[in-house]
């Protein structure tokens, strides 16, 4: 049993991330690195490895969410019914599975995108690795599956930067550790109290009294005061043309995907465009990834004379902001947040028939916006306002309520760009284990239209996933076309 000094309160985002995972609003996300080198990944290797990963994070992701409290209904309590313990528990096969797959492609995200690493759950853990064998090309898949309570996408990719050098120095281990963590033999490691909500860890995501009280006086006159809100205020949305919606939005997380590599020498000219232009790689596959977007799938979709404007997200990373990193390095946890970029539509360049070929004609009429998300991406940095609104809405909003309401209507985000960048282990040629590709998949849930996921390896060169909406599927392959065409034609 677990001791009560090793046991805690939900943190305001954490309470978000269980309604998201018990009221069943968000699947998972995850990465994946293809292995290659002259070692295969074995349930001996893996499973000594994934025991020293746990103890290099002092055991945070032996962490999962129990109702302690079955007296008041979930949506009433939203979240103070749960507290954060570690498991009793964690073996390696409630964590680890082996399978032998034809290939890894679209079909094998989409079977990860239904996975729900659960909450809840007498030893169960909130995160997943999936060992695949791939007959196609002989390679092995491994795939760490996320719950966003404890992660993000950048622990995603910190796995598959560490894991490398774990294996390589437990290459040799042939004997399986039946359990990777116990609380009774590693209670001691844990210290006198667990380790703490990560939002808590510095003010980043904490509002001040001023914008505390900024926020109630806003909600109170959207409700009641709507016309000066709208005319004298200027709360409400005045983007003309209106935002595009697409479907009625309903409880699935189903989500469909695309990927499509660039290799390292095509992705040193792309970068080098970027450079040209004094712009870093985000805003500008942004940027051509809606003007492709609102080119083909949106302009079929939308059935109108007026092309709809844009909401976008732009995922940024907080850890620069805490000051612990300095001294502990990187810190496992969810310290991101999103831009969010309302836009009139781009130009409509495509539509004079030539579809792939003229990406660098348009450049001039793009770049004012690439440079204004570059610019608004900087400017967050300065200001945090991204995180202090992500935290704003996790602190004062109750959850359940926020996302029970959202089935029904038909306000999405158009597009989401997530960039984990450059994943480098550090091995070498000799090595018993190389880290050839990865990719990184996350769903769509009931927020977004179409995602676009970005990671990069010295070997694989840029790697792109596209999640969208299943009712896209007939649409979807004309976007995919036009947009690896236009990044490999920009010069």
């Amino acid at each position: 049993m677990v001791e009560r000094r090793h046991t805690r309160r939900p943190g305001f985002f954490e309470k978000q991330y269980i309604c998201r995972n018990i009221g069943g609003f968000y699947s998972n996300f995850n990465v994946t690195g293809k292995f290659g080198g002259s070692v295969r990944i074995t349930p001996g290797n893996l499973s000594h490895s994934l025991r020293a990963w746990l103890e290099h994070m002092d055991f945070w992701l032996v962490y999962n969410f129990y109702r302690v409290d079955d007296s008041i209904e979930d949506e009433e309590a939203d979240g103070s019914n749960f507290e954060v313990r570690p498991v009793t528990k964690l073996s390696f096969d409630s964590v680890v599975e082996f399978q032998t797959i034809e290939s890894f492609d679209s079909g094998t995200l989409e079977w990860l995108n239904d996975l729900r690493p659960p909450m809840n759950t007498e030893n169960g853990a909130l995160w997943k690795v999936y060992v695949f064998d791939s007959q196609n090309d002989g390679k092995q898949y491994m795939t760490f599956v996320c719950d966003h309570a404890l992660l993000d996408g950048m622990c995603g990719a910190e796995f598959h930067k560490t894991m490398p050098k774990y294996l390589n120095q437990k290459w040799d281990e042939t004997e399986p550790l039946i359990n990777i963590f116990d609380y009774e033999l590693d209670k001691h490691l844990l210290g006198d109290t667990i380790l703490g909500p990560r939002e808590l860890m510095s003010d980043l995501f904490q509002l001040s009294y001023w914008q505390t009280a900024t926020y109630y006086l806003t909600k109170w006159a959207k409700i009641y005061l709507p016309q000066v809100a709208s005319e004298y205020l200027g709360l409400q949305e005045t983007i003309d043309p209106p935002v595009f919606l697409g479907s009625t939005i309903e409880k699935d997380t189903r989500s469909k995907f695309k990927m499509f590599n660039l290799t390292p020498d095509q992705l040193k000219i792309l970068r080098g465009v970027c450079k040209r232009y004094n712009l870093t790689l985000t805003p500008v596959v942004h940027t051509i990834a809606l003007y492709t977007l609102e080119n083909t799938l949106i302009k079929t979709v939308s059935k109108t004379g007026n092309q709809p404007s844009s909401c976008t997200c732009i995922a940024v990373n907080g850890r620069k902001h805490i000051p612990q990193t300095k001294t502990q390095g990187f810190i496992y946890g969810c310290l991101v947040s999103a831009t969010v970029h309302n836009d009139p539509p781009l130009p409509l360049a495509l539509s004079t028939g030539n579809k792939t070929n003229n990406i660098n004609d348009i450049m001039p009429l793009l770049l004012p916006r690439m440079n204004q998300y570059l610019n608004q991406i900087i400017d967050n940095q300065k200001s945090l306002l991204s995180f202090k609104q992500y935290g704003g809405f996790g602190a004062l909003t109750n959850a359940w309520k926020a996302y029970k309401a959202i089935p029904g209507t038909k306000q999405r985000y158009t597009l989401l760009n997530s960039n984990l960048g450059f994943i480098d282990p550090g091995t070498r040629p000799e090595s018993h284990f190389i880290l050839e590709d990865s990719f990184f998949a996350s769903s769509t849930c009931l927020k977004y239209h179409v995602i676009t996921n970005f990671t990069s390896t010295a070997i694989g060169g840029l790697s792109v996933v596209i999640a969208y909406l299943p009712e896209y599927d007939l649409l979807i392959d004309d976007f995919v076309f036009q947009y690896k065409e236009s990044l490999l034609a920009l010069r």
